[in-house]
């Protein structure tokens, strides 16, 4: 058996990175946005961290910008987008601390995981553009291992 190793996380800190990312990044993944509708995500999503926002709040904020169905799309893509920034943030600060960590790719596990998603759970990330969310409505999240 696998010897386990747990550190401590101050989850504050993570919310404060995810709410750094947020406030800038572009949303350039979310389609057919001008700059307001850009600087109504940056603010709303950091919001969503800052507060905390339940998912079914933000997607009612932003209801008054978006279809009812594009931001229910939007708040749980771009949160799940902020929360697992904010984590590799955190992790590349641990990293400067000398804390090697490996990023696991986790599903639910559940009968609506996408075909996309399924076949990765339990899978370390390798690069960039595996990390989640990696379609809309994604639902997946990371896992950190000790090396």
């Amino acid at each position: 058996m696998l010897a386990q190793t747990s550190i401590g996380v101050e989850w504050g800190q993570i919310n404060e990175q995810a709410v750094e990312w947020a406030r800038n990044y572009t949303y350039d993944l979310v389609t057919g946005i001008n700059g307001t509708n850009r600087s109504t995500l940056q603010r709303l999503i950091a919001r969503a961290f800052e507060e905390p926002l339940t998912q079914g709040e933000l997607r009612e904020l932003l209801s008054g910008t978006y279809s009812p169905v594009r931001a229910e799309m939007i708040a749980r893509t771009e949160v799940t987008r902020a929360a697992v920034e904010g984590e590799r943030a955190f992790v590349r600060e641990l990293e400067r601390q000398g804390v090697q960590l490996t990023p696991v790719h986790a599903t639910r596990e559940d009968d609506i995981v996408c075909p996309i998603c399924g076949p990765r759970n339990e899978q370390p990330i390798e690069r960039d553009d595996q990390f989640p969310p990696l379609h809309p409505r994604c639902r997946c999240w990371v896992n950190w291992e000790t090396r």
